[in-house]
Parts: structure tokens; C-alpha cells; sequence
């Protein structure tokens, strides 16, 4: 598959690179609901429930219904096999949930992927950063969408890839840089692919760590 990724002893790749959407059903409801509204397609047994993987691809969104997201575009997915029974092309039933996915979580203003519950990265928190808001929550956005797409393992290595990577880029800033703002973000995508609260937290504290170390090397 396109783009394929080792992690340990799992695998991912990216389903829109290869041509392919997967409906990623979380749960066993999620599943039933599939099995009685989606057109029937190749199916991949997972941990928690199935992946159903379909010829074509589209934009990917998560949580488009309870335990349900679209994986294709700009994600990862867990490879688990080959999987059983004939694929099917996309339908308008399945592009209909990337739709509805969106209207039930809109974008907040600026398209920050961010909680409600959470203050947005904004210059307010950064007075001293030299980037540009558009710059930083870019990337934000790439982190956590990254660690939203390994619902199954990995959320917990690539939080610390992203507090990594996201605080290096501040390395030259006189600061603050807000990071604590990105901190609570990283931490709050990795929960909710069912990483354990203080293992995020861990995760996101050594990679800012790991960050320091080698930029304060590296002069």
C-alpha cells in the first residue's frame, strides 16, 4: 500500500494514497450500524471492530457518527491484512458521512482543530514567537490529526514526534511561544484515541524535552 509505515510491530499506510477510503467502526454498535445502512464491501477484523475499505478515495474525518471515522486523505490506518470480500467502489452514501461529519463538528473560526473546552494557540499566549499564528496552527493542525488517525496503537509515539517536532520549530523564538497551549492539545488528541492521561502528558513532556537537548547540542 501507499506510503506504508512501521511502527514496533505494527503497520500503517495511507488508504488515499492508495486509492482507498476505510469506515474505521470502533465498536460493535458501530458495526451493526454499518452492516444495516453501508453498501457491503471488503471488511478487516480489528481489536475493537472492523474496517471496511472502499475503492476511491476522499477527504478523511473522524467521529462522522458514534464510533465511526473516514480514513483516505491526508490519514493513516493501522494495516491489518488483506481483509475478506469484494471491495466496493465509493457510493454517495459513504461521501454523505464525510459531509455530515463536518456539520456535526464545523471547523471553529481559523480551522483550528482544537476542543471547545480548550483555548486556541493565538498570539494572546505567544508574545514573544516569531512565527506566524497561520504557521503554528498549521502544524498543530498536522500533529494532531496525525495522532487522531491511530486510534488503534501508536497515538502515544506520535504524540511524542509531535511535541518534538512542534517545539523545535520555536527553538530561535525569544519566547513565550505559548507552548503550554499546544501541550494541552497534543495531550487532549492523544485521550482521545484512548491514550491514558498521564502517559500523554509524559509523552508530550519528554518530547518537548528531547527538543531542548538537541537544539542546545546542536550549537
Amino acid at each position: 500500500m501507499a506510503g506504508h509505515l512501521a511502527r514496533g510491530r505494527a503497520v500503517g499506510y495511507h488508504p488515499g494514497g492508495a486509492g482507498l477510503t476505510v469506515l474505521d467502526l470502533d465498536n460493535a454498535d458501530a458495526v451493526a450500524w454499518a452492516r444495516a445502512h453501508m453498501p457491503a464491501t471488503r471488511t478487516v477484523a480489528t481489536t475493537r471492530g472492523e474496517h471496511w475499505i472502499y475503492l476511491g478515495a476522499i477527504p478523511s474525518s473522524n467521529a462522522v457518527r458514534p464510533g465511526a471515522d473516514v480514513k483516505s486523505l491526508m490519514q493513516y490506518t493501522r494495516w491489518l491484512g488483506p481483509g475478506a470480500s469484494t471491495m466496493t467502489r465509493l457510493t454517495a452514501a459513504v461521501r454523505a458521512l464525510v459531509v455530515r461529519g463536518e456539520e456535526a463538528n464545523p471547523p471553529p473560526i481559523g480551522g483550528r482543530l482544537v476542543s471547545s473546552t480548550l483555548a486556541p494557540w493565538s498570539r494572546n499566549v505567544a508574545t514573544g514567537c516569531r512565527h506566524t499564528e497561520r504557521y503554528v496552527t498549521d502544524g498543530l493542525n498536522r500533529g494532531l490529526a496525525k495522532i487522531r488517525a491511530l486510534s488503534e496503537s501508536g497515538a502515544g509515539s506520535q504524540t511524542f514526534g509531535a511535541a518534538k517536532f512542534l517545539a523545535a520549530q520555536h527553538s530561535q523564538c525569544p519566547g513565550p511561544c505559548g507552548l503550554e497551549t499546544i501541550a494541552a492539545h497534543l495531550i487532549a488528541a492523544a485521550v482521545s484515541v484512548g491514550v491514558p492521561d498521564d502517559y500523554a502528558a509524559r509523552a508530550v513532556t519528554r518530547g518537548f524535552e528531547s527538543a531542548n537537548s538537541f537544539t542546545n547540542s546542536a550549537r
